[in-house]
């Protein structure tokens, strides 16, 4: 049963190795590009180790690369991915640890924040706040408060 196992775990990893490496590739397939994702957030649901963190890795460099296509509602879907990712945000991180979902936030957000501003989209359909949001907030109004 182990062995099956980590044939699955090498199989995971070299999958995303390879989609990290052609974002080119996966913005021009639409289907493609949401089938990754969605893999992705299904192999951070996976125990064995290194998984989750590679699959965060992963996820990351995609949405840093195709950010555009995340924002922008593509034809034939009914709305933008992003909205599904923020609607279903609690389930995908769900099995993470605290620091690969602060990992997660803090790259995925900022990333999400870039492009919404670019395109002049608001994104409103969640109510989630990075947990490292507070945590800065309350740093930088003391620091205000103290100059």
């Amino acid at each position: 049963m182990k062995r099956g196992k980590d044939n699955k775990a090498v199989v995971a990893s070299n999958i995303m190795y390879i989609v990290g490496q052609y974002p080119r590739f996966l913005k021009a397939h639409w289907k493609f590009l949401k089938t990754v994702v969605n893999k992705l957030f299904e192999f951070m649901h996976e125990t064995h180790d290194g998984v989750q963190d590679m699959a965060c890795d992963t996820f990351i460099k995609i949405s840093q690369k195709c950010r555009r296509h995340f924002v922008l509602q593509q034809s034939q879907e009914v709305m933008p991915f992003i909205d599904e990712i923020l609607n279903t945000l609690d389930k995908i991180t769900s099995d993470l640890s605290p620091a690969q979902v602060t990992f997660f936030f803090f790259f995925f957000f900022p990333c999400v924040d870039y492009v919404t501003r670019e395109a002049g989209i608001l994104v409103t359909t969640t109510n989630h706040e990075p947990p490292w949001h507070a945590n800065c907030r309350s740093t930088h109004s003391t620091k205000l408060s103290d100059t």
